[in-house]
């Protein structure tokens, strides 16, 4: 008898398990793919190298000279190189995407190793900080993101395809918000930011080791093209706005997303100084400050999935952008630090969600063949704008308090998205619908 209700028991189990996976594969078919698998895990280790030697180098620009100035010059230099990601883009669409990665991941370890070395040896100065910013960011920003994102749909099954541009335009970056800061906001708050350096190397061996999993070999049009690096540039950007050309949905979520890093994105820079001059907190607090954000990021990622329809996608573009902006506002009105890591966690939830939701609706427009270039000029354009505005809201945490300089944007960026949405009829009919028209014709190729 207990033999009988064992097996039962066990039968019952297997099935439990069973259904729960059907669950899991029903909800993230992207993940059933392997490839796609290790791409999104070296995605995430990217992330979280980014974000951990951006907390770092803040913190440390701070202590030498406590200045918002320096600090924003020095967040400024490790996003500006968004501005090289047509190179990117070209070579993504010539050379192996995944080896492309792996490449400048190794480049990425060897940087954060001689970061390391400086800081454990007392001889970081300022203009170090800059130099190895410029350089990690060209590295991510030039190279890495250009051949992640047009490496994605090359993963899995086009049943699939929504879902994985979906779950690696939002999860790789929460990830990545969320480890870089938990492993990192300890570290530099206890032993110090020397060791951060050293976390972010590990972070990119493991990056290197999942991207050496990857079977598939991807590359675009220009595969085995005669031509040079500068000359294939020059083609992949014409071809790139011939699409932009005739696509209307793919300039206007470019342009949308511009917009959010307008007014919304350009924070980083003036966090660690909001932390000290409006909390009285230190390294920890800063750190907790960026885990809200990770977190919040987390969430809307475990939220959105859910959402299969045009029309809710549609939705959810709509309502993270508002929340995006009021997240912003609460973060800098806060009178205290829990309703600050509210802020922050709504910040990070809704800004993630908006920017993925429309990176994941512009990969689905645009053909593989092209996809390089496309997307370079979106992170040339989008992300381009970021440094400037995070530079130029440190200059002027010097003179104008952190709390103006959060709320203002984010009250700011609510204002100018209503009053687009009801100038703009195929805003609105994106927000309806999830799509603002028909799918554009293909391009024609450049000569």
């Amino acid at each position: 008898m207990a033999a009988v209700t064992a097996s039962i028991y066990s039968a019952r189990k297997d099935r439990t398990v069973s259904d729960r996976c059907s669950a899991l594969a029903r909800q993230f078919p992207a993940m059933l793919h392997h490839d796609y698998r290790a791409l999104w895990i070296a995605a995430g280790m990217s992330s979280a190298t980014l974000w951990a030697m951006l907390m770092a180098r803040a913190w440390i620009a701070l202590e030498l000279t406590d200045s918002g100035f320096t600090v924003g010059a020095v967040t400024f230099a490790g996003m500006i190189p968004w501005l090289i990601a047509p190179v990117g883009g070209a070579l993504a669409d010539r050379y192996d995407r995944a080896k492309l990665i792996a490449a400048a991941a190794a480049l990425q370890m060897a940087l954060a190793l001689g970061l390391a070395a400086l800081s454990f040896t007392g001889s970081v100065e300022v203009w170090h900080l800059i130099i190895f910013a410029l350089l990690n960011g060209a590295l991510w920003a030039g190279i890495e993101q250009p051949a992640f994102q047009a490496l994605v749909p090359n993963t899995v099954s086009s049943a699939a395809l929504m879902n994985a541009i979906l779950l690696f335009g939002l999860t790789p970056a929460a990830l990545g918000r969320l480890i870089g800061p938990i492993a990192g906001g300890p570290l530099l708050g206890g032993i110090g930011a020397s060791w951060i350096f050293v976390f972010a190397a590990v972070l990119s061996g493991l990056e290197i080791v999942q991207l050496r999993r990857i079977r598939i070999r991807s590359s675009g049009h220009a595969s085995g093209s005669s031509r040079g690096i500068a000359a294939e540039i020059r083609v992949s950007l014409r071809e790139a706005r011939a699409f932009l050309g005739v696509s209307r949905q793919a300039r206007l979520i470019i342009a949308m997303v511009t917009l959010h890093c307008f007014f919304v994105m350009g924070f980083d820079a003036i966090l660690p100084i909001h932390a000290r001059n409006a909390f009285g907190g230190d390294a920890a607090v800063f750190g907790t400050l960026l885990i809200a954000i990770g977190s919040g990021a987390i969430v809307g990622i475990l939220g959105t999935s859910w959402i299969t329809s045009d029309r809710g996608r549609g939705a959810v573009f709509f309502s993270s952008g508002i929340g995006s902006g009021l997240g912003l506002v609460l973060l800098g009105v806060a009178p205290t630090l829990p309703i600050a890591y509210v802020g922050a966690a709504l910040t990070g939830a809704t800004g993630t969600v908006f920017v993925a939701t429309a990176v994941a609706s512009l990969q689905e427009a645009v053909p593989d063949r092209i996809r390089g270039g496309v997307l370079a000029i979106f992170l040339l354009t989008a992300g381009g704008i970021m440094p400037v505005m995070s530079f130029a809201n440190g200059a002027a945490s010097d003179v104008i308090s952190t709390r103006v300089l959060l709320a203002a944007p984010g009250a700011g960026f609510v204002v100018v998205f209503l009053a687009w949405a009801l100038v703009e009829a195929d805003l609105r009919r994106m927000f309806r619908t999830g799509r603002p028209g028909a799918p554009p014709p293909e391009p024609i190729a450049a000569d």
